[in-house]
């Protein structure tokens, strides 16, 4: 019986799916499964993660590279998180716009506790 080490490629000898094992997960009636996560690429078709049998798992010794998806803008000099579309957010905007929601939400529920108070 072989088994998996997390951390390595592996291919399905099924599918010709592709992707690093990052988990593992063994039932009591039945084998045990591997998520193999596999390479973003814009013809995306196929979900990023998928279980698989274990027993089906063939090792291959080539590295995935997974694409950065934060970089450091060469015009501005800020991070950015690249986009599909080409269109980069700024970093810092982004944790900024997701503080004021997180801050609007505070406030609601806030605003909600007081009026159940009374």
């Amino acid at each position: 019986m072989k088994t998996v080490d997390l951390g390595n490629v592996y291919k399905d000898e099924v599918t010709g799916s592709k992707g690093i094992a990052t988990a593992r997960i063994q039932y009591l009636y039945r084998g045990t499964q591997i998520l193999l996560e596999r390479e973003w690429s814009d013809n995306q078709t196929a979900p990023l993660e998928q279980w698989f049998d274990e027993s089906r798992l063939e090792r291959v010794e080539e590295e995935l590279k997974a694409e950065s998806l934060i970089e450091k803008s060469t015009v501005t000099g800020k991070f950015v998180i690249k986009q599909k579309d080409g269109e980069d957010l700024d970093v810092v905007e982004q944790i900024d716009e997701i503080n004021r929601r997180i801050r609007v939400i505070e406030s609601y529920l806030a605003i909600g506790k007081c009026k159940t108070e009374r």
